[in-house]
């Protein structure tokens, strides 16, 4: 969990669940990607209504982003890298 904006990308990928397996040590997940988002900063007004600092939720304000992907070898490479990196993350 990041403890601070800084943490977080700036662009990333709003996805659903679609199927979760659950394996002998991990989870494996089949995911679609539902649209890409900028993170424009936090949304001030809804975070100061948040009275549990200990346990809290962040509340940001998004933008769309429209980019149009090819699929080829360097984007099948990316989501490769990215799988891997998540892998190495819940270990």
């Amino acid at each position: 969990m990041a403890s601070s904006v800084s943490e977080l990308y700036r662009t990333g990928t709003l996805v659903q669940i679609e199927e979760c397996v659950e394996m002998k040590s991990s989870l494996r997940l089949l995911i679609s990607g539902i649209r890409r988002l900028t993170l424009d900063g936090g949304n001030i007004e809804r975070n100061l209504k948040i009275e549990n600092n200990e346990n809290r939720i962040f509340w940001g304000d998004v933008t769309n982003v429209k980019e149009k992907l090819l699929i080829n070898e360097q984007t099948k490479a990316l989501s490769a890298e990215i799988s891997e990196l998540q892998r190495s993350d819940s270990n």
